[in-house]
């Protein structure tokens, strides 16, 4: 059970499913500054979505704009709390940041 939680993608357990956008029609062409920035802003690597077309990764930063509004935590922080075993899917930023100071603290 350890093992598939260490190998589960941090950013399917918030909800995001690249795989799903990455099927989606790709119109435009690639991304731009705007975009790219939003999404490494969230934590994501730029390399995930390397072959995205425009209006992949604006569905996809509209959905981050969406999680930061409702005020979740971010994929970064996802990332984080699935490496100390917690489950982000519902978990506001507040709530990650202190989870995270509590996790650094015991270390």
């Amino acid at each position: 059970m350890v093992y598939q939680l260490l190998r589960r993608d941090p950013y399917a357990s918030v909800g995001i499913d690249l795989e799903h956008i990455a099927r989606r029609p790709a119109h435009g062409g690639p991304p731009t500054e705007r975009q790219l920035k939003t999404i490494q802003s969230a934590g994501l690597p730029a390399k995930l979505i390397e072959n995205f077309s425009s209006s992949q990764v604006e569905d996809l930063r509209e959905y981050l704009l969406d999680r930061k509004a409702v005020g979740l935590c971010t994929p970064r922080q996802a990332k984080q709390l699935l490496a100390i075993g917690g489950g982000p899917r519902h978990v506001y930023r507040d709530e990650a940041l202190e989870l995270l100071r509590e996790a650094k603290a015991k270390r």
